[in-house]
């Protein structure tokens, strides 16, 4: 079943707080009260809107919006995203074997891949709307499956992913998935001639995508195992790019059918065994049709687990130095909680570090008021998406040390 939360949005500029009319994420759409100004039909997903990130049900499906892109995540199969549209461009491709990566999802090669057009069956999966917007919007994808007996006597795999996106392009995944103990890929194999183990977390793109490095390398995808792919790499084609960082590296192959796969390995590459265990990464993907160097410089903090530290001081409460959780935000989703715990007072914002663009801090407990800046900035520098009791606030441009951001609290 699929759930939203209960989010009272408001949309701040530098002058004056602008409350946006809520409508409940979960609308039909085209209806008076659908969130997104979406002409689909139903189980279809209108284009995302300018300066914003959005969720909302459109039939059975979920659609998550950013500007110029849309995911749909349908209700088949495991539930990940089989749609990536970037303008009028769907960019996924797909794989034709029962275990090579196809669309969006996570693979536990040679069992069985994790996907909306899996060949597995038997499965239980959601895609949920935890966040609708309209700043900050994210899906959660989960599921449960269990392998046959002769492979693992175990037999359960569970995966969990979150898919969190800002108004800026900026879209963050966390993928985390749990196997059981395997002997041998031999009779785990749903294909033929396996030569080991892949826990991959990925993306497959259309037959044709160029993948380069951060430096304008061409990386070419290869079959089998597939090229090394480093931590930093860009995917683009006519009309449309992708910067990609991984906190772990990964490989571009070329699957069955032809699309362009680009993994997280998340363990187990080539292993002939499979030990029991959780694995999970972070990948963040900067959508839209600049220059590759751009999209990748703007996210290649996510490298690394924290990232850039940020202090948070709340008047007569505490004094903490925070990095970034696994949806990409200061005090967000940890896997426990999500919003950093926050009283009555004022924040105070500083960084010994240099912050990049787009940024957002989540708190508990607590709704957020206009904040201000020094130096001074101009234009719409933030946006505030408010909730009953919690908040998130998302920076437009940067903050380095020797700046300072207030932000009072009712």
């Amino acid at each position: 079943m699929l759930r939203c939360s209960a989010l009272v949005i408001a949309l701040v500029s530098a002058s004056c707080i602008k409350l946006s009319e809520f409508h409940p994420a979960d609308a039909p759409a085209g209806s008076s009260d659908a969130r997104t100004a979406d002409a689909a039909p139903p189980g279809e997903c209108g284009n995302g809107l300018a300066d914003q990130a959005t969720a909302s049900m459109s039939g059975s499906a979920v659609c998550a919006a950013g500007p110029s892109y849309v995911l749909r995540f349908p209700a088949s199969g495991f539930q990940y995203p089989d749609q990536l549209h970037i303008g009028t461009a769907d960019v996924l491709g797909n794989a034709t074997s029962c275990n090579e990566e196809s669309l969006v999802g996570m693979d536990a090669y040679p069992i069985a891949r994790f996907s909306a057009d899996s060949l597995a069956t038997g499965e239980t999966a959601s895609a949920t709307i935890v966040l609708g917007g309209p700043v900050v919007a994210k899906v959660a994808v989960s599921f449960s499956w269990q392998a046959a007996a002769s492979c693992a006597p175990n037999r359960t795999v569970t995966g969990h992913s979150t898919f969190t996106l800002f108004p800026d392009g900026r879209l963050v995944r966390f993928d985390e998935l749990t196997t059981p103990a395997a002997a041998s890929q031999t009779n785990c194999d749903c294909d033929s001639g396996a030569p080991g183990f892949f826990l991959t977390a990925y993306v497959t793109f259309v037959p044709g995508v160029m993948v380069t490095s951060s430096t304008g390398d061409p990386i070419v995808p290869s079959t089998g195992a597939g090229t090394t792919l480093p931590q930093l790499s860009c995917a683009h084609a006519n009309g449309w790019a992708i910067g990609i960082a991984e906190q772990l590296a990964g490989r571009t192959k070329e699957a069955t059918g032809g699309g362009i796969a680009l993994t997280t390995d998340l363990d187990a590459s080539g292993s002939t065994s499979l030990s029991s265990g959780t694995r999970s990464t972070v990948t963040a993907y900067q959508i839209g049709t600049g220059n590759c160097t751009q999209l990748i410089a703007s996210i290649a903090h996510y490298m690394n687990a924290t990232g850039p530290q940020l202090r948070v001081r709340n008047t007569g409460s505490f004094d903490d130095t925070i990095g970034t959780e696994r949806d990409g935000m200061y005090g967000g989703d940890n896997g426990t909680a999500a919003g950093l715990p926050t009283g009555p007072g004022t924040l105070t914002l500083t960084t010994a570090d240099t912050i990049p663009a787009g940024w957002a801090l989540w708190v508990s407990g607590t709704t957020l008021l206009p904040p201000s800046a020094a130096p001074a900035r101009t234009g719409d520098w933030y946006k505030i998406q408010n909730g009953t009791t919690d908040s998130i606030i998302w920076f437009r441009d940067g903050l380095t040390s020797g700046e300072t951001i207030t932000v009072p609290t009712p």
